[in-house]
């Protein structure tokens, strides 16, 4: 018995058709090629985290305070900057109360940045206009605005303690009267262990976005 016959039909595409084939066999090949070149050069993680901090630090709106464990140079290098701090092309500084006249920050608030070297932050009493903390922890200085810097104070408070006297008759009369005992005042030795009253803290570096 004779095998059967089979029609094998020739494929008839357009010149158009042929072009867009082409193309899309170009493109596959072109990103196969660039697949296989980054297979053999992969890039290193450490040299796209500068790239990486950097879009998303220059999300984060002027003003912007952070705490950061890296000196200057450091955190400057992996926040994207040259380590520069130029005012006009850094996006971070070291709050420093350094000039930054030329930045954003200079355009919206002002051209000197907070000193924040050595000392604590403290949040504002209001978030927003209307909105005010009236509670114990509310700060007593309710006119201070942000950057503005407040001063060592110890609350009003007192302490009991045993008067002296002295007996005598007063007058030639046969009463005692009791009166203070008169001198010199005395101080106590001074006491404790350093030249200031601070909370456990933990030392930080804090950097401002300008730009």
């Amino acid at each position: 018995m004779a095998p059967p016959e089979i029609e094998i039909k020739k494929l008839k595409i357009t010149a158009i058709q042929a072009i867009v084939i082409a193309m899309i066999t170009g493109i596959f090949g072109f990103a196969g090629s660039y697949i296989q070149l980054l297979m053999a050069n992969p890039v290193k993680t450490e040299e796209l985290v500068p790239e990486v901090n950097s879009a998303i630090g220059r999300q984060l709106p002027i003003g912007t305070i952070v705490a950061s464990m890296l000196p200057a140079k450091d955190f400057s290098e992996l926040a994207g900057d040259d380590g520069s701090f130029d005012p006009v092309a850094s996006y971070w500084v070291p709050a420093d109360g350094r000039l930054v006249a030329g930045s954003k920050y200079a355009q919206k608030i002002k051209s000197n940045i907070p000193d924040l070297r050595g000392i604590f932050l403290r949040g504002l009493n209001h978030s927003e206009a209307g909105s005010f903390r009236n509670d114990d922890f509310a700060d007593p200085d309710n006119t201070r605005t942000a950057g503005s810097y407040q001063g060592d104070a110890m609350e009003k408070h007192s302490h009991k303690y045993d008067g002296y006297s002295r007996s005598h008759r007063a007058g030639g009369g046969s009463d005692n009267e009791s009166v203070p005992r008169s001198g010199t005042q005395k101080s106590s030795t001074p006491s404790g262990s350093s030249t200031e009253t601070r909370p456990v803290n933990a030392a930080v570096y804090y950097y401002i976005k300008i730009n």
